[in-house]
């Protein structure tokens, strides 16, 4: 496995730009994931193409299936444990993901899967910069780091519910074994 940047990235990026406070930030993630959030239209759509990797993760089929059969769109994904992860991540910065508890369950986890990875790894990664990607969707311009692991799932679930006759919002989800469900909600201009 290599180590996940994203935490990182965005949390970089936030000192660096962001003119709100960290905890203000992450705070709506974290309540999405523990109230849970309606299956989209094109999530339902994209959980049934990859219905059988889903059926064999027992972390997946928990959140996205009930009785092995796919919860339909509509229905609300609720997860408690991407909640604490992002509690852990609001109260301590990346510290939370990288060099705490979260950090040991990556680890156990990367062990299990026949990849393990360290404490030492996790806890000396750092996000780099480079120049960005320009994605154009109509009026919708997104930035993003190339070739990074998970930006390109970030831009298509950014992007994928503009000029589609959904409203203009994206629930943007990357299902990664091993470190849940990351869902946030993000308003999007007209």
């Amino acid at each position: 496995y290599a180590v996940p940047g994203a935490v990182a990235g965005f949390y970089d990026m936030q000192k660096a730009h962001g003119s709100l406070p960290w905890q203000r930030v992450v705070a709506p993630a974290e309540a999405y994931a523990g109230a849970g959030f309606p299956i989209s239209h094109v999530l339902a759509q994209r959980l049934t193409v990859t219905q059988a990797i889903i059926a064999q993760d027992p972390l997946l089929a928990a959140q996205f299936m009930s009785d092995g059969v796919l919860k339909p769109e509509g229905s609300v994904a609720v997860n408690p444990a991407l909640a604490q992860t992002l509690a852990r991540i609001r109260l301590s910065g990346a510290d939370g993901f990288y060099k705490e508890a979260v950090a040991n369950s990556l680890v156990r986890a990367s062990a299990d899967g026949g990849r393990p990875l360290s404490l030492t790894e996790l806890a000396a990664y750092r996000a780099s910069q480079s120049q960005p990607r320009i994605q154009r969707r109509g009026a919708v311009n997104a930035a993003m780091p190339g070739p990074s692991t998970g930006a390109g799932a970030f831009i298509a679930g950014l992007t994928a519910n503009v000029g589609n006759g959904e409203p203009q919002a994206a629930v943007v989800v990357g299902l990664r074994r091993n470190t849940d469900i990351v869902a946030s909600k993000m308003d999007m201009p007209a």
